[in-house]
């Protein structure tokens, strides 16, 4: 009885642990690339309108981080990118 309820644990250990290396990629949905890809989507967009707008409202945005700097200024306070 206890060596039957020893192979049992053995089995769903096994599988358990087995599991996620049978089906690699299986966990992924078309619901989760549906995401991934809107969150692309929306990354373009942003980095278009940063390239078209680099100064909003008096504030120039840096090119590489984004953070508003004032236009007076020659680096980012934010990355030390230049702003020239």
């Amino acid at each position: 009885m206890i060596f039957a309820v020893g192979i049992i644990l053995g089995v769903i250990a096994v599988a358990v642990i087995g599991y996620p290396f049978l089906h690699k990629g299986a966990g992924v949905s078309s619901v989760d690339a549906g995401f991934e890809d809107e969150i692309e989507r929306q990354i373009r967009q942003l980095r278009k309108v940063r390239e078209e707008k680099p100064e909003i409202g008096g504030r120039t945005l840096c090119p590489k981080c984004g953070i508003h700097c004032d236009p007076k200024d020659s680096f980012c306070r934010n990355c030390g990118a230049s702003l020239i």
